[in-house]
């Protein structure tokens, strides 16, 4: 209906231009029309207004007529052959089946006179069968009008084959890059596709995603696996590279880091702490999370990073620790932190008294074990590993 609308306004363009100009040179004209019995007396310019009417009235029952009709016969028919369904009823079939080993053919015949889709969907399935020459063959073929299908194609089959660089440029310009008229109806699923690439590349190649200038569209989850692989990968960081996670960190402090998900503020917390110079950034965010709600992780990370200091303020971290003592439920971690202040203050008789508390909690077994074994420092590393190979419990430093 919008093609034919559009079409009638073309029309109407063209005459009006042309009775315009006949009109400035003979008149308006007149017209008389004599019909069982009916007659009309007008001019031109009536004239062709209402047979512009009559026929646009015409073509429109014509359309909703055929509309009406096909939809009928879709909904009579009897499915009898799989042929000899609806395009759109073979794609839906594929997609509740989930029918991979038929898809490639049925949606490459569908496809087969797409001038826009054609090559996309058959360099997809080469990519799919890693025939990447082949693929990347196939869309150079696609028309210009399907550039930004043919970018995400082309991004994903280059992170296949680790094409770091490649990838990282091709992906910088897609996110610059105004999508075309076509894609508004689905720009969020456009949006998502390019997000999900960004997710990729930074989970293979999670030092080069920092060179990007268009972070923050990870989801939530290709975030965390982000974050992981950095921890993962952090010793065999060079300076440069930390010095550029740490300039991550910074812009989003300032922007965003209140928002994002607990799991990944916690992670940014363990990469800060293996940073150099980022103790006031590890301390607002330690801060900010144990404000939001106690965490045991993140309030031993707090208090490892105040206790290796060059001159530790024990009385401050005694007095933090004494207000978040009264704030929380009382816990075993808080006993734990204090054991190393009054070892650390040569208080070792309050140390002892707080090896009496909590029987049964495996921290302060630790502690009681640890406190019998301090001199040894052989015994006291085959502890601590013993400690950490459960992940639930806390790694040592002190």
């Amino acid at each position: 209906m919008k093609k034919t609308i559009k079409a009638y306004l073309v029309v109407v363009a063209l005459c009006l231009l042309l009775l315009c100009i006949l009109t400035q040179f003979f008149g308006t004209g007149y017209a008389y029309i004599y019909f069982a019995g009916w007659e009309l007396q007008t001019n031109m310019w009536v004239l062709f207004a209402l047979i512009l009417m009559v026929s646009f009235c015409m073509q429109s029952l014509y359309i909703f007529a055929k509309k009406l009709l096909a939809r009928r016969k879709l909904q009579a028919k009897q499915a009898t052959s799989f042929s000899d369904l609806h395009p759109y009823e073979k794609l839906a079939i594929l997609w509740l089946l989930d029918a991979q080993h038929e898809k490639e053919s049925v949606v490459s015949q569908i496809f087969a006179h797409s001038g826009v889709l054609k090559q996309i969907i058959e360099a997809s399935f080469l990519y799919k069968q890693q025939n990447f020459n082949a693929g990347h063959t196939a869309l150079e073929q696609a028309p210009p009008d399907a550039y930004e299908l043919k970018e995400i194609l082309y991004i994903d089959a280059l992170l296949a084959q680790n094409e770091q660089d490649k990838a990282f440029w091709h992906l910088e310009a897609l996110s610059q890059h105004q999508p075309s008229a076509w894609l508004a109806d689905v720009k969020q699923g456009y949006e998502h596709a390019i997000a999900k690439l960004w997710g990729k590349f930074a989970l293979k190649f999670p030092w080069a995603y920092l060179k990007t200038t268009h972070y923050g569209h990870l989801s939530t989850q290709d975030n965390t696996a982000w974050l992981t692989a950095i921890l993962e990968r952090f010793d065999s960081s060079d300076t440069l590279q930390q010095a550029a996670l740490k300039e991550r960190y910074v812009s989003l402090e300032n922007t965003c880091i209140e928002d994002t998900a607990r799991e990944n503020k916690i992670l940014w917390l363990k990469i800060l702490a293996r940073c150099e110079n980022t103790g006031q950034e590890h301390e607002r965010l330690a801060n900010h999370l144990l404000d939001e709600q106690f965490d045991q992780e993140v309030c031993f990370m707090w208090f490892e990073q105040h206790m290796c200091a060059i001159e530790p303020h024990y009385v401050m971290i005694e007095q933090q620790i004494d207000t978040w003592q009264r704030r929380y439920t009382d816990a075993p971690i808080f006993n734990f932190m204090k054991w190393y202040i009054y070892q650390a203050t040569k208080r070792h008789a309050e140390a002892n008294q707080l090896l009496t508390t909590f029987p049964d909690n495996v921290l302060m077994n630790y502690l009681r074990i640890k406190s019998k074994i301090q001199h040894d420092e052989v015994l006291t590393e085959q502890l601590n590993q013993l400690f950490e190979t459960n992940t639930h419990f806390l790694k040592i430093h002190l």
